[in-house]
C-alpha cells in the first residue's frame, strides 16, 4: 500500500504520530535522588526509520517511502537537596517523511522530582513535568510536535543489589501525560533492568508501555478532520553503558518499536554520554 498524500486523513495522521510518539523516558534511574548541587548531564544523538506502521486498529501497513527522523536530546538533573532534583530536556530534530522534511526545536521539558523514601536499596519518588512546545508550526509536514501544551505526573519506584560484587538495579515508573486538548491523555509504564557485567560495562533493558485513552480533540487542517491524536505503543531498547571514568560514560542503545497502534514500527540506535559533575 502506497502512503498518500497530505490531503488525506490517513497520510497526516500516519506522518505526524510516527515522529511524535517517539519523545520516551529516559534510561537512567529516576527513583533515586541527585546530591546536593550535583548535576547530571546527558547528550543524546538519536536515529529511528521505518517503512511500516500499524493503523488504528493495530494491522501493520506498508509505506512506499520510509519515515526518517534524527534527533539531539540534551538532558539535564541538578540536586537541590538530598530529596529535590531539577530536570530539563529539549529536541532539536531532523524529520523526513518522503512527502516532506522538518528541521528545528520541538518541544522543552522542565520537571522537578521528589524522593520519598531512599533506604538499603530501595527508593522511591515522584516528580512532575511541564510540556512546552518550541515555536514551530503544527500543521508542517511532518510536525515537529503537537503545539499544545502539557504536563505529566510520575511515581517512580526503585530496588538495587549486589551480584557477585557488582550493582544491579530494577525500577519500575508509572505516568500520566495530559495535554491541551488535542491529544489524548496518555499512560506511560516503564519496567527497567540494570546490571553491572564488567569493571566497565553495564547492559540496562528497558520495556515501555504508552497507552492513549482515546478522550482527546482532532486537530484539524481548515474544516477536514486530519489527525486522530490516538495511539498505543510497546517500545523495547537495550542499553550498553560503558564507564570511561568515575563520573563518565559512554551509552549506545538500540530500540524497537513491537506493537503498536496508529503508530509507526521500525527502530533505530543512539549514542550518548553520561556525566556527573
Amino acid at each position: 500500500m502506497g502512503k498518500p498524500r497530505l490531503s488525506s486523513v490517513t497520510a497526516a495522521a500516519c506522518l505526524i504520530l510516527l515522529y511524535l510518539m517517539l519523545h520516551s523516558a529516559p534510561a537512567w534511574a529516576e527513583a533515586w535522588p541527585r546530591g546536593p548541587g550535583e548535576i547530571f548531564f546527558a547528550p543524546k544523538v538519536e536515529y529511528y526509520e521505518t517503512g511500516h506502521y500499524w493503523d488504528r486498529r493495530g494491522s501493520l501497513k506498508h509505506q512506499d517511502e520510509k519515515f526518517k527522523k534524527l534527533s539531539v536530546q540534551p538532558y539535564v538533573e541538578y540536586g537541590l537537596t538530598g530529596k529535590d532534583t531539577l530536570t530539563g530536556k529539549c529536541y532539536f530534530d531532523f524529520l523526513d517523511s518522503g512527502d516532506g522534511s522538518t528541521k528545528g526545536f520541538s518541544d522543552l521539558e522542565i520537571g522537578y522530582r521528589r524522593n520519598f523514601y531512599n533506604e538499603s536499596g530501595k527508593a522511591l519518588s515522584a516528580g512532575l513535568t511541564a510540556l512546552m512546545p518550541m515555536g514551530y508550526a503544527v500543521y508542517d509536514t511532518p510536525s515537529l510536535g503537537y503545539g499544545r501544551f502539557g504536563a505529566e505526573a510520575s511515581l517512580c519506584a526503585g530496588y538495587g543489589w549486589q551480584l557477585s560484587g557488582r550493582n544491579g538495579f530494577a525500577e519500575a515508573v508509572a505516568r500520566y501525560r495530559v495535554y491541551e486538548g488535542y491529544p489524548s491523555d496518555q499512560v506511560r509504564g516503564s519496567l527497567i533492568f540494570g546490571q553491572e557485567v564488567t569493571d566497565v560495562l553495564q547492559l540496562i533493558l528497558e520495556s515501555e508501555m504508552q497507552w492513549g485513552l482515546d478522550n482527546g480533540d482532532v486537530l484539524t487542517f481548515g474544516d477536514a478532520k486530519t489527525v486522530d491524536g490516538f495511539y498505543r505503543l510497546l517500545k523495547m531498547t537495550l542499553h550498553s553503558r560503558i564507564s570511561i571514568t568515575p563520573g563518565t560514560s559512554l551509552v549506545v542503545s538500540v530500540f524497537r518499536h513491537v506493537w503498536g497502534k496508529n503508530t509507526g514500527q521500525g527502530g533505530g540506535m543512539a549514542v550518548a554520554v553520561w556525566m556527573t559533575f
